[in-house]
């Protein structure tokens, strides 16, 4: 048996969300220094933006004549890599949830 009880949090995080990323978003939120709004749409856009600019200098490559099992097991990871801004993204949407829910407290 365990003598550590778990945090309680308004709203319960799933195993995806990182603690010390949605603590820092939900600061920000509570204390207004932020604007959360335009930070997830910035996060949005900048995925967008690099998962479009590894694609381009992929095709690019295999239009040069590049060897597709060379450029596709550099691509395939590097995009996988982009979970990391999910991740982010994901922390993001928590901690403002949070910190929602508890000004209504």
């Amino acid at each position: 048996m365990s003598t550590h009880t778990p945090r309680q949090t308004p709203r319960p995080r799933t195993w995806y969300h990182v603690d010390a990323l949605v603590d820092e978003y939900r600061d920000v939120a509570k204390d207004g220094d932020g604007d959360l709004r335009m930070l997830k749409t910035l996060k949005i856009i900048r995925s967008i933006l690099v998962i479009v600019a590894m694609s381009a200098i992929a095709l690019y490559a295999l239009y040069l004549g590049a060897d597709p099992t060379l450029v596709a097991a550099i691509c395939v990871p590097a995009l996988a890599a982009i979970g990391s801004e999910a991740i982010d993204y994901a922390a993001l949407v928590q901690g403002y949830l949070e910190a929602r829910d508890n000004r209504g407290d």
